[in-house]
């Protein structure tokens, strides 16, 4: 897997590869190892068998947490382009601007309501859930 992701620091401008991100993953996996055994929270010997099933799931979990590019979206030409030139290129960054109401979403430079209404239907189309009370009518 040659993947990238964007930054843990919410800076938007440092990608990590798939392989740090496993490097994080196992730091966390190891961390919250050690303090379940120091608060002897679980019996040490069972402490391996649940800790492989955690890496076997998150191993299988880490390519669907991957991000999805706006490219991948299907969007209208005029809409991709209003977000590439504001500098939203993953469908997260949609949903984390969308968390904060429409407004949010329409303060981006061109971006109207016919813009936003495409774009909370490709993310539904896409499986993503619109919490209803982020909008207060996105198809009005």
């Amino acid at each position: 897997m040659n993947g990238r992701w964007p930054s843990l620091t919410g800076d938007g401008g440092y990608i990590v590869s798939d392989a740090e991100m496993r490097k994080i993953v196992n730091k966390v996996t190891t961390i919250i190892r050690e303090e379940i055994a120091s608060k002897r929270l679980i019996h040490p010997d069972r402490l391996d068998s649940l800790f492989k099933g955690v890496e076997r799931r998150l191993a299988q979990e880490i390519p669907r947490l991957k991000p999805t590019p706006i490219d991948d979206l299907d969007l209208k030409v005029r809409t991709y382009n209003i977000l590439k030139r504001a500098d939203i290129l993953f469908a997260e960054d949609i949903i984390d601007i969308l968390y904060r109401g429409p407004d949010a979403m329409l303060a981006v430079r061109n971006f109207g309501e016919k813009a936003l209404d495409e774009v909370i239907e490709k993310l539904k189309e896409r499986g993503y859930e619109i919490q209803n009370e982020w909008l207060y009518s996105a198809s009005r």
